[in-house]
């Protein structure tokens, strides 16, 4: 550690050692006075100029305290910053009285690396559970909504918060602000996958932004859902296909998937729309789903400008009725 001392009360630095340098950026500056202490430049946590008379050895040495801290962004002369925590004492004669100071300084640029980045993980871990529970709150609402009875609904929303947990544990086993859309893909489906042959899917590698990798698994839960039911996978010949591409459109690149359902019974379209049609179709902000519904199997064909579908921003989750 860097180490000043200094006489008291003029204040007047008298030794540094050879660690001061490395630190600071510059050896010992040898202040004659109190005031010689403005040659040492900080900076405090929120912008402001540190004063000559807040260092702690100008502090103990001028008798307003016996001890003080203080931690600093220290500008070097080569222009970089680098924070630094500086702790004094005072030296006292036989009578009490302070006749000098003493300081150490080290460097806490690690330390304040380490808390800056807890700090933007704390306010990361608080958006995202903000909206995952606006998200779930949504969801069952619009389930308890739509379900023909209690146990319709209980079933239903516990399936759909399965599904979201599993998008939730794509994005913590891999990027902190992304997610690989093959593994929100196959995590979505893989409840359904009996066979090892129901679904063939093809795709580039791409991530995508958090929030589109919810919805993303969401959506794909409740088309794979509906399929059990009453499409390709309610029988033994059924399988799925869902590809996924990056293409031009629009004069923009924009992020395609498509859902094909073959070999199943045939399909006809539903009377009324129930609430897993609407996330499907509203689920992704900005983007554009088209359902089909030709007998030979359920289609739904995804398009959504890819910069905002990458981006890590929270989406909005728009399933109003």
């Amino acid at each position: 550690m860097g180490i000043l001392l200094a006489e008291a009360p003029s204040g007047r630095i008298i030794m540094g050692n050879a660690r001061t340098q490395e630190v600071l950026g510059h050896p010992p500056i040898y202040a004659s006075g109190l005031g010689g202490y403005a040659a040492y430049t900080g900076f405090h946590a929120d912008g402001r100029p540190v004063d000559a008379t807040e260092w702690p050895l100008a502090r103990i040495a001028g008798g307003a305290v016996d001890r003080a801290e203080l931690e600093v962004n220290y500008l070097r002369p080569d222009g970089s910053l680098t924070w630094i925590g500086v702790t004094g004492e005072a030296i006292k004669g036989n009578d009490g009285t302070t006749i000098g100071a003493v300081v150490v300084f080290r460097s806490i640029d690690r330390r304040k690396m380490a808390e800056a980045t807890q700090d933007l993980l704390n306010r990361e871990l608080s958006h995202r559970l903000k909206n995952t529970l606006a998200m779930v709150q949504s969801i069952a609402t619009q389930t308890l909504r739509n379900a023909p009875s209690l146990s319709a609904a209980q079933e239903a929303l516990a399936a759909r918060l399965v599904a979201l947990g599993k998008a939730h544990d794509v994005l913590l086993a891999g990027h902190t602000e992304s997610a690989s859309v093959s593994a929100v893909v196959q995590g979505a489906l893989a409840l359904h996958e009996d066979t090892a042959t129901r679904f063939q899917f093809s795709g580039p590698s791409l991530f995508i932004g958090p929030s589109a990798a919810l919805m993303l698994g969401l959506m794909l839960h409740e088309l794979a859902t509906n399929a059990a039911k009453y499409g390709a996978l309610s029988v033994a010949t059924g399988h799925v296909t869902v590809g996924w591409r990056v293409t031009g459109e629009d004069g923009e690149a924009q992020f395609c998937l498509e859902w094909i359902e073959l070999g199943g019974p045939p399909v006809t379209p539903p009377a009324r729309k129930g609430f897993g049609s609407r996330l499907i179709e509203r689920g992704i902000g900005g983007g554009r789903v088209v359902i089909g519904y030709p007998s030979e199997g359920v289609t739904c064909t995804l398009s959504v400008p890819l910069a905002g579908f990458q981006l890590p921003e929270e989406q909005s989750l728009d399933l109003k009725p």
